[in-house]
């Protein structure tokens, strides 16, 4: 059954914003409703989750690739308000500042590292056992022609 409450209620509920009227009116309901009360559990979850991660400390890398970031922003926004138009040269210009900004933010990304390090192991894991594979093959063509009286 669907259940047809004003579920805009349940954020305003956690958020205190709802009169005393509208809190017991939703508590009664949610006594009752089992869709409306894991809803409600959901969001008080989430809330938890997202308090939660605001404590965690951010690494020295990311203060100063977000003050860079800004940095940026704010040469392009003089530069572009100094112009009306937007030309080749400007769009050019935003796309490297994208580019820029997007480097940046890969350099500290949480695991990127570990990423790159992993790919680089695996392509040359890759590599050897290509070479390895494409040796055996060659070596078995070869005795195949000779075989064959070919060669």
């Amino acid at each position: 059954m669907k259940c047809t409450f004003n579920h805009d209620w349940l954020q305003e509920y956690l958020d205190n914003t709802l009169t005393s009227v509208e809190r017991l009116v939703l508590e009664e309901h949610v006594k009752g409703c089992p869709e409306c009360r894991k809803e409600l559990t959901e969001l008080k979850l989430l809330l938890w989750e997202i308090e939660e991660m605001i404590d965690v400390d951010l690494p020295h890398e990311a203060v100063t690739v977000k003050a860079q970031v800004l940095s940026n922003i704010r040469e392009l926004a003089d530069c572009n308000s100094a112009t009306v138009s937007f030309d080749i040269k400007s769009f050019v210009a935003l796309q490297n500042s994208i580019i820029d900004n997007t480097t940046l933010f890969l350099k500290v990304m949480p695991g990127m590292q570990y990423v790159v390090n992993t790919s680089k192991k695996s392509a040359v894991k890759g590599t050897s056992v290509l070479k390895k594979y494409a040796a055996a093959a060659l070596k078995n063509r070869t005795k195949t022609l000779l075989m064959r009286g070919s060669i």
